[in-house]
């Protein structure tokens, strides 16, 4: 019996018709017997009838040759892969203020995965809590954003932005009055 394993194809919301995936199953046997398809604990008399999968992941169909003389079985697999994510895009890009926390923000990427934030130093210095970036030192870091994948989708990177920390600004002088009486 003939049964080959489908080409893979790449994670889609609606998903794939996992019986259009196969060619039909050959045997060479002469007995005049039926081919029918097993997938999960269903048995299927046609690759048509088979439902749709939707997550990535390896689904295993059963092609069963029965006659009354001969017995045979093979199986084959059909994978979804995981997609890679809509580009993720930092949005708060500065500047910040040394002496204030500065609230880092994304949108893109393609599923409910968590955004973490990263900070490199460059002439300035900072770090970052959760999507909170505290400036230690005036000058620019450069931030980096990442969207965690999940069963269908891969983790995706934002691009580097460089976030200018500006200085705080000086304190307001004290002017202070004496006040000088002549007698």
């Amino acid at each position: 019996m003939t049964f080959a394993n489908a080409a893979s194809q790449t994670y889609k919301p609606e998903g794939y018709a996992l019986g259009a995936q196969f060619s039909e199953a050959m045997t060479s046997a002469t007995g005049g017997g039926t081919i029918t398809y097993t997938y999960g604990e269903k048995e299927y008399t046609s690759l048509d009838a088979l439902p749709t999968v939707k997550d990535a992941g390896t689904y295993t169909v059963t092609a069963v040759y029965e006659s009354d003389t001969e017995y045979g079985s093979k199986d084959a697999a059909f994978t979804i892969t995981k997609a890679d994510q809509a580009p993720l895009t930092i949005t708060s890009t500065g500047p910040a203020t040394f002496g204030a926390d500065y609230t880092l923000t994304a949108s893109g990427g393609s599923c409910t995965g968590e955004v973490t934030f990263t900070v490199a130093e460059g002439t300035g210095k900072a770090t970052i809590s959760g999507g909170t970036l505290t400036p230690v030192l005036a000058g620019t870091v450069t931030v980096t954003a990442t969207k965690a994948g999940d069963d269908n989708y891969n983790p995706v990177t934002s691009d580097a932005v460089t976030i200018t920390i500006d200085k705080a600004a000086a304190p307001a002088e004290k002017t202070t009055v004496v006040s000088v009486k002549y007698t």
